[in-house]
């Protein structure tokens, strides 16, 4: 398959060096740099030092064959692992409560690495909304965690991917946005100055804050507290934006308060950085701040009574604006030019927070609609990512009853008028760049569906982002005399006590979790469970027993990580011994246990399974929970296959001579009683 990979290796090695020479200009620090592609990886990619692994769904592309979809998700994965070989290798966070240090930044660079080496794919436009916007819902509920904390133990709480990654990303553009060339400039002396060792946020910002010093940038304070709010307290701004209409040197109110879409804003006041463009003048304005001030009034010259204003364009600034209607209609008219003067990004970020406000119920329906007049002659696929947003939010509320099928004719219309554009060889437009929009909301494929009262809401392989999703669906419904549970058709659970209920349904998320990392193993085996599904299976309470901790817990997800650290910690694990010294022994951590574990892989496995019931794998079908793969092999085998074998004994069949065989030697007697005749197949009966 060497040619399907020459996207994905000539792209590592042209976004490596220009990483090194250019934007970090901080040379890679290898002679060398290898990617692989391995089958059934379990994340997208590994940003191994020096070797970079991918899951082949985000490695081969083949020109003729695959999307232009699939070939920019190689180069942005690829970008992605690569900016990792700084943030993350290079310099690596010194605690996990501070991952957007990593990760966050390797969102960022991804796009100026991609745009680098394909400059046609329009990937500055990309970050404004694909790079960015996924991190805002999760950020609009009272479930979203912040993306740091100054916490150095096991006692944080991740926040959701979406969060760490998309905010993240976001973060940085706020701060490029402030800081311009000194934030590149900043990063650079970051990396000269904490090479090869473990940092945390103060770090980078005083990086960041030296370089914008030395080119006497005129911050209102200092940027540790300016990014505070962002850093530490979780949320987006919601900036209303109100024009007096008076005449062409117009007031114009800007009113600042958290954005939340299960309930009032909670008194959040943020600095908050921001430009703005008029219809008369292209080029942004300076920045205008809002310094944890709930409203400001900024004096704007317009050319002329029709102009309209468009408040953070390219999306450089973390915040959703809310304007008047007279200035939604403006814009409305600007979008049906043929030659309209907003960019694809522009576009897209303002159908985005369109939707958002919509969705909360300060804005009518009827905006919306009439932006979407001029859909038929849409053809950038970053307007669609946009638009997508704002059809999820109809589709749950129909703003009418012919909505679905005016938006699908408008889909028709803007693909036919695509393939009138491509006759033209010198125009780049594509017939598939407004298939891909259709099909895909973010690079990596969804793997997790919401099924609460048939919400079928998709999200990323982050479980933790559908944990979110779902603590929403729950905030609704507390205070009720009696809970049921509406996950799928086939659960009846009802609970009385608020907090058994949480604890089952948060159970069916872990349980999907369970159920996706087993679906390679159908493949494997390429056979299927024929019973049907089951009732849940739940362990007893999540209470972390390990060195007496008592620490309770809600979610499966989140107890079981908190005690595979807590036992990390508590027996001083090093991951690259794998045994023990014989003459010393580890005893089980868990209380009124202490088994002697010789083996560094049998303390996790025996705490984690034995002690607090951890399960590996979920059968798809029926649901069924299992400790290990050989539990869960055997359960297909036993349910997925005709059953040949049959004990002489007892003539119960069994599908493979060797489970009839572990069945048989319960048969066996091998164990004489010293007091009488009786034998038993053990000593223990």
């Amino acid at each position: 398959r060497i040619g399907e990979a020459l996207v994905a290796v000539k792209s590592s090695a042209f976004i490596l060096e220009y990483f090194g020479n250019t934007w970090l200009n901080f040379s890679y620090s290898f002679p060398e740099m290898s990617v692989i592609p391995i089958e059934n990886h379990p994340a997208g990619a590994m940003e191994n030092w020096g070797l970079v692994q991918f899951n082949p769904s985000l490695f081969y592309y083949l020109e003729g064959r695959d999307l232009i979809a699939q070939k920019k998700s190689v180069i942005e994965v690829v970008s992605h692992e690569l900016a990792h070989q700084w943030f993350g290798n290079l310099i690596t966070m010194d605690w996990w409560s501070q991952l957007w240090l990593n990760e966050g930044a390797a969102s960022f660079y991804q796009f100026f690495g991609a745009d680098a080496y394909d400059p046609e794919g329009k990937w500055m436009d990309r970050r404004a909304v694909l790079g960015v916007q996924p991190g805002y819902y999760t950020d609009a509920f009272t479930t979203a965690l912040p993306i740091s904390q100054e916490v150095y133990d096991g006692s944080f709480e991740f926040a959701q991917g979406s969060i760490i990654y998309r905010k993240g990303c976001a973060i940085h553009t706020l701060l490029w946005n402030i800081l311009g060339n000194a934030y590149f400039k900043g990063t650079t002396q970051y990396f000269k100055d904490y090479a090869y060792e473990n940092t945390r946020n103060a770090e980078f910002l005083n990086a960041l804050q030296q370089a914008a010093d030395e080119q006497n940038l005129n911050l209102p304070t200092e940027l540790t507290y300016i990014m505070e709010g962002y850093l530490y307290r979780s949320g987006v701004p919601l900036v209303r934006v109100t024009r007096t209409y008076e005449n062409l040197q117009e007031s114009v109110y800007f009113r600042q308060e958290r954005f939340l879409l299960d309930g009032d804003g909670d008194g959040s006041l943020y600095f908050v950085p921001f430009r703005y463009i008029t219809s008369g003048r292209s080029e942004e304005s300076d920045i205008s701040w809002m310094q944890l001030e709930d409203e400001i009034v900024l004096n704007i010259q317009f050319d002329t009574d029709s102009d309209w204003l468009l408040v953070n364009p390219e999306r450089k600034s973390y915040l959703i604006t809310l304007y008047d209607e007279e200035n939604y209609f403006r814009l409305i008219r600007e979008l049906n030019q043929e030659n309209c003067s907003l960019t694809p990004a522009m576009k897209g970020s303002l159908f985005h927070d369109v939707a958002f406000v919509i969705e909360k119920g300060v804005l009518s329906p009827d905006v919306g609609l009439a932006m979407m007049e001029y859909l038929g002659r849409e053809t950038s696929e970053i307007v669609w990512f946009g638009v997508l947003r704002l059809h999820e939010v109809f589709l749950t509320n129909p703003p009418s009853e012919l909505y679905e099928q005016n938006f699908l004719a408008n889909v028709q219309e803007a693909l036919n008028y695509a393939v009138q554009l491509n006759e033209d060889p010198n125009n780049t437009t594509s017939y598939d760049v407004v298939i891909e929009a259709l099909n895909m909301e973010d690079p990596v494929a969804s793997s997790y569906i919401c099924v609460w009262q048939n919400c079928n809401r998709e999200f990323g392989p982050d479980v933790g982002d559908l944990d979110a999703h779902v603590l929403h669906h729950l905030s609704r419904l507390e205070g009720v005399e009696e809970y049921h549970c509406c996950w799928g058709e086939s659960c009846k659970f009802t609970a009385e006590d608020w907090t058994d209920f949480r604890k089952h349904v948060t159970f069916h998320v872990y349980h999907a979790y369970l159920k996706r990392i087993s679906f390679p193993v159908l493949d494997e085996i390429g056979k299927r469970c024929k019973n049907e599904e089951g009732d849940l299976e739940m362990p007893g309470d999540f209470i972390c027993q390990v060195n007496n901790c008592g620490k309770q817990w809600i979610s499966a997800l989140k107890y079981y990580r908190h005690v595979k650290w807590h036992v990390s910690r508590a027996c001083k694990i090093d991951p690259s011994k794998k045994v023990v010294d014989l003459s010393h022994y580890i005893s089980c951590p868990w209380r009124n246990c202490n088994k002697k574990l010789y083996y560094v892989s049998r303390v996790l496995t025996h705490v984690v399974q034995s002690r607090a019931q951890e399960k590996a794998f979920a059968c798809p079908d029926c649901g069924q929970c299992f400790e290990s793969k050989k539990g869960f092999l055997n359960h297909l085998h036993r349910h997925g296959t005709p059953t040949h074998f049959e004990c002489d004994s007892c003539h119960k069949r069994f599908p493979t001579k060797r489970l009839l065989r572990d069945h048989q030697r319960n048969h066996v007697n091998r164990s004489q009683c010293p007091l009488c005749s009786v034998t038993t197949s053990s000593i223990s009966n």
